[in-house]
């Protein structure tokens, strides 16, 4: 998924300049993108 590829950015500042906010923001917000994502993907099942 792409959430994988943002654990390699660990500068802070490089990680708000792609996605607009803060690593540990994200961190926090990835659960929810993947439950997300899993509840889409059964919809169209």
């Amino acid at each position: 998924m792409i959430f994988e590829k943002f654990k390699n950015l660990n500068i802070d500042r490089t990680t708000k300049a792609m996605i607009g906010m803060s690593r540990k923001k994200f961190d926090e917000l990835v659960p929810v993108f993947i439950a997300s994502y899993h509840a889409i993907q059964e919809e169209r099942l």
